[in-house]
């Protein structure tokens, strides 16, 4: 009897397995265009990121310690205007988006200046099935607009030279379109990625939240219309 349970639970994880594989080189013999067209967007709350990644405050600011433009830029390593290059590139669990630097508002070293090729990591937590989850309310780049960024070097990267944002919550701002566009109450899985880039963040409706409700659609709005204010835009 125990040897039978022995031999199905090897059974099973042997098809968990093979499932994954099957999900991750299926998106490696998709165009990205299809991708956004196709996958369904679902944002993975940080409270609930947190359960499952125990180094995530070693890796992120905290949102608790940014009560300000200031604040961000202190605790970042790398402040850059970008816009997206080239198609981003599907690699291991993650998508890693391919851009210019149109300009240097801080960096830790010197190894980024204008005109440079940066690579940045979209924050993905999982996929599974036809959809993806992002970290907290995060929405990838979308080609068509520019952005202030916040980096900093990717701490265990499966390509050299990448980068990830430094904040999950204030990682990224799109300063093509000054009014903040923050999607509220967001029904799960309700829009495509496509659909998704069109706003700077999404807030998720407490009702499907599962317990976690976070609202960071007046933060975030302050915290880019400070950012207008020091760029003078």
């Amino acid at each position: 009897m125990i040897k039978s349970l022995r031999w199905l639970c090897v059974f099973v994880l042997c098809g968990f397995l093979f499932a994954i594989m099957i999900g991750k080189n299926s998106l490696r013999h998709i165009s990205y265009e299809e991708y956004i067209s196709t996958y369904k967007y679902f944002p993975t709350p940080v409270a609930e990121v947190r359960k499952t990644f125990i180094d995530l405050d070693d890796i992120f600011i905290k949102r608790k310690d940014v009560k300000s433009l200031n604040d961000l830029m202190e605790r970042t390593d790398y402040v850059l205007r970008i816009k997206i290059s080239d198609e981003p590139i599907f690699w291991g669990n993650g998508i890693i988006n391919q851009t210019e630097v149109l300009e240097v508002l801080k960096a830790a070293d010197n190894n980024i200046n204008i005109g440079d090729s940066v690579k940045i990591y979209d924050l993905i937590s999982t996929w599974q099935g036809d959809y993806v989850n992002y970290y907290g309310g995060m929405t990838p780049l979308n080609k068509k607009y520019e952005y202030i960024v916040f980096v900093k070097k990717a701490p265990r990267p499966n390509m050299e030279n990448t980068y990830i944002f430094s904040s999950i919550e204030y990682g990224r701002f799109n300063i093509s379109i000054k009014e903040s566009n923050v999607l509220e109450n967001y029904q799960m899985g309700s829009y495509t990625v496509k659909d998704i880039m069109e706003y700077d963040y999404v807030e998720i409706d407490c009702s499907t939240a599962y317990g976690y409700c976070e609202e960071y659609a007046d933060d975030y709005t302050k915290m880019k219309e400070e950012l207008l204010d020091f760029l003078a835009l």
